[in-house]
């Protein structure tokens, strides 16, 4: 009789796991937050920093000289590879907020974490959301090209 309740105990678990699985993945952002999210990367001039070649908006690999060197700006299609498509809602915010990479690195030099701090959660997964509604794009951009010192991160 034991093994039969931890038996159901277990399948009960392992369904309910199943179902925040489901509605987690499932869960699409409403059209008005994609709008919102538009709004506020046009708001935001992204596509300035973020756009290379206008054929391939928000590609990424426009390079920004700085009196330290070059670096080149990110990728924001939803390219899985060289883009943000593998990246959760967590991984987003993360990254615009604090300027922690997905793997736990930080970035560097420049990325301008600071100038999104008043943004919030919501408006963040917004901008998430819009950019996730783009064509991907495979575009690997170069590591930067900073002169020494500044070429280390400690």
């Amino acid at each position: 009789m034991q093994g039969h309740r931890t038996g159901r105990a277990i399948l009960f678990g392992l369904l309910l796991c199943s179902a925040f699985a489901v509605r987690e993945g499932s869960a699409q952002p409403s059209a008005e937050a994609i709008a919102r999210g538009m709004a506020l990367t046009v708001a935001g001039d992204c596509a300035s920093c973020h756009t290379l070649d206008p054929a391939k908006p928000l590609a990424g690999g426009k390079r920004i000289d700085t009196p330290f060197g070059g670096i080149y700006s990110p990728n924001l299609t939803p390219d899985r590879d060289t883009g943000l498509g593998g990246w959760s809602d967590d991984d987003f915010y993360r990254a615009l907020r604090h300027g922690v990479a997905p793997n736990g690195s930080r970035y560097y030099p420049a990325f301008p974490y600071p100038n999104f701090a008043k943004l919030i959660r919501d408006d963040i997964l917004a901008i998430g959301a819009y950019l996730a509604t783009q064509a991907p794009v495979r575009n690997a951009v170069p590591p930067p090209e900073l002169r020494f010192p500044f070429n280390f991160a400690w």
